[in-house]
């Protein structure tokens, strides 16, 4: 049962992973947050606010590109997927987080380190690190429960 649980969020962090917001913003480091999937409705949040609701922490030093992360909140979950680049080797990034979240299964896949776990405030992650062209990427995605909202 767990694995079937852990299979379907990861199934849904990879789904989420691919969506992002469009539009220009001058600080690269706001991530635009999508509410009930419309754009209209979106609003901007930073690398250090989206890694708090994930519970997990931020690469020393990293940068997040414009464009590349995400946030939909739904009525009982929010899907986060923050991505960030950092010029460090990928076995220095993999120790980092393997040092500081430490429920983390996974290892290495044709070069890239993946892994599923949960952070600090119990949701599920899943994290993909990726080095290409000297420049080392992590993406974190978790699903975030909510409560819902009262009438």
């Amino acid at each position: 049962m767990r694995y079937g649980t852990v299979a379907l969020s990861l199934g849904l962090l990879l789904a989420v992973g691919g969506c992002n917001s469009s539009g220009s913003n001058p600080d690269s480091d706001a991530i635009h947050v999508v509410k009930d999937a419309k754009p209209e409705g979106a609003v901007a949040i930073g690398k250090e606010e989206m890694a708090t609701k994930q519970g997990v922490p931020l690469y020393p030093g990293a940068e997040a590109p414009e464009g590349q992360s995400s946030v939909t909140m739904g009525v009982t979950e929010g899907r986060y997927t923050l991505v960030l680049v950092t010029p460090d080797p990928l076995p220095k990034v993999v120790s980092f987080y393997k040092s500081k979240i430490p429920v983390l299964n996974g290892g290495m896949n044709n070069g890239n380190a993946e892994f599923l776990g949960s952070s600090a405030n119990k949701s599920s992650v899943a994290l993909t690190i990726s080095s290409k062209d000297k420049k080392t990427t992590i993406r974190l995605s978790a699903v975030v429960e909510t409560a819902p909202k009262k009438p």
